[in-house]
């Protein structure tokens, strides 16, 4: 979209961030961060690509940039498109979660789903919208359930988070009435009116797609005699979808994501079939079918060491359907258990994640959409100054059932009995759950000295569980990679702004365009994550 002539609407004044002067770097105040950076009055300095950033820590704004001695700052800009639905990196459910009890409402449709109307609103609703969908509240009321259908997988992939617990492969389902008290279980703890979203995982949850029909049955049912809403989501493999199970998928509104681990190359080393052949191939024609039926793709790979092809993986996923851009795809790091990423293999990675970045940087330029989640959310939350206390909702507003009725905080958990927050026939254990609630950023140590705090939310509570047997303490893999991800993304926030700063008739408060991303598939709803 040309910039000149894109939409416009006009944003709201914002407080003006603190102001550090070059002369105050030179002083005996600078304090240097754990990565090197450095921080003066609560404003760090990071340099990427020969960029410097100067980025406010607590009022969470990119107060300006320097390349050599030619400076930007965000002035206005024209408003090229709005953010649609991004991703979290760290977690196996392939999203951030979307604000309780909004998730499904024409709000969040319309943050995940660009158009006109959207781009008429005030900057101070998009930013509300925003909010909402990477969970920023302060009430913790139940708004996801996740079902771990069952523990049955035609896969045998190394790394399944399963094997944490020592439950891979056994031949459970969730029996009707355990699926039918989990969906009171959401349904209650909404307010009147409210929306709510229910997740199908496993396991593959197409092993049990009986049960899933059952589900959403019943859910719509109970919704409607409530006056409330649910909409579905599921993580599958791919390879068990056929025309039946898109076509069902796409009259109930259900929300795929496709677990795809890159290339072939990448992805056939560690998701295999029991017979121990290779799984891309299958995998990628059933997505390719899903996309031509349904609209749209996400993708989200799975990284298990430095072998992994990160920047040829991401880039070929980019090409799949051209100019038409509806795939949209992640890649997360495996930090846990056999295969899990090293600091070594971090480095490697870290330049993987720079190349790539300059394949979207001029892809950008081309006018094409980031569909990469792990560069669009840092570049989402620096355009809303989004800063989110914790990582996801785990444990507060969103919960896992397992197939025996056990919660627990989310489907990674599940099967970890130290960690079980009661059952379905009884209701939450409180304690556990205050853990969860209390797990904020500000409160955590080395977190609340960390530059790039608000933009992670203090990690995984699985990763940090795993490494160090609790869900505070950060994995310090998470941190090195995630702190390279966000000074990614938010080279490439200053490098939108200096592209569009030449737009003609734009009326902007400072926050210039917002991040181009992928919008998805506009007919259908909204769900969270």
């Amino acid at each position: 979209m040309n910039p000149a002539t894109s939409p416009k609407f006009k944003m709201l004044p914002m407080a003006s961030a603190t102001a550090v002067t070059d002369e105050a770097y030179s002083e005996a105040s600078v304090q240097v961060l754990a990565d090197g950076s450095t921080a003066i009055n609560g404003v760090a300095k990071l340099e990427i690509f020969g960029r410097e950033i100067w980025y406010d820590i607590e009022r969470h704004v990119v107060v300006k940039w320097r390349n050599g001695g030619v400076e930007g700052r965000p002035g206005p800009e024209s408003v090229d498109e709005v953010p649609a639905q991004t991703t979290c990196t760290d977690c196996a459910c392939g999203t951030q979660e979307a604000g309780t009890q909004e998730a499904g409402t024409q709000e969040a449709a319309e943050f995940r789903y660009p158009r006109q109307e959207f781009q008429n609103r005030t900057y101070q609703q998009q930013h509300a919208t925003a909010e909402k969908f990477f969970d920023v509240e302060s009430e913790h009321r139940l708004g996801i359930v996740e079902l771990h259908v069952n523990d049955k997988c035609n896969f045998r992939c190394d790394y399944c988070y399963l094997k944490s617990a020592g439950i891979e492969y056994l031949d459970n389902e969730m029996p009707r009435d355990v699926a039918e008290k989990s969906v009171e279980l959401l349904i209650d703890a909404l307010p009147p009116g409210g929306s709510g979203v229910v997740k199908f995982y496993g396991g593959e949850p197409f092993l049990s797609y009986a049960l899933m029909r059952h589900v959403v049955s019943y859910a719509g049912m109970r919704a409607g005699e409530t006056g409330k809403r649910v909409v579905f989501t599921v993580n599958t493999n791919g390879s068990l979808l056929n025309d039946e199970k898109i076509q069902w998928c796409k009259d109930n509104h259900v929300r795929v994501t496709i677990s795809l681990d890159g290339n072939e190359e990448s992805n056939d080393k560690y998701r295999v079939y029991a017979s121990g052949n290779g799984t891309y191939k299958t995998v990628l024609r059933k997505a390719l079918t899903f996309l031509d039926e349904a609209g749209y793709l996400m993708l989200r790979s799975t990284v298990n060491e430095a072998s992994f092809q990160l920047k040829d993986s991401m880039a070929e996923f980019g090409e799949l359907d051209g100019a038409n851009q509806k795939v949209k795809f992640q890649s997360d790091f495996n930090l846990v258990g056999k295969t899990h990423v090293t600091h070594a293999d971090a480095d490697k990675l870290m330049i993987d994640h720079e190349q790539l970045a300059m394949v979207w940087v001029e892809k950008l330029k081309r006018g094409e959409k980031i569909r990469y989640g792990n560069f669009t959310e840092p570049m989402i939350k620096a355009f809303y100054t989004i800063k989110t206390p914790y990582r996801c909702g785990a444990g507060r507003t969103l919960v896992s059932v397992s197939p025996k009725g056990a919660i627990y905080p989310c489907h990674r958990f599940v099967g970890v009995d130290d960690l079980s927050m009661g059952d379905v026939e009884t209701g939450f254990d409180g304690r556990q759950r205050q853990e969860f609630i209390d797990n904020r950023v500000e409160h955590k140590e080395p977190c609340n000295k960390c530059w790039a705090r608000y933009f992670c939310g203090g990690g995984c509570a699985f990763n940090n569980y795993f490494t160090n047997a609790n869900i505070r303490d950060t994995n310090s893999v998470h941190c090195k990679l995630f702190r390279h991800e966000v000074k990614l993304g938010l080279y490439m926030y200053t490098e939108l702004h200096e592209m569009h700063s030449g737009a003609k008739g734009a009326v902007s408060d400072g926050r210039g365009p917002a991040p181009v991303a992928h919008a998805g598939a506009a007919e259908a709803p909204a769900h969270a994550g």
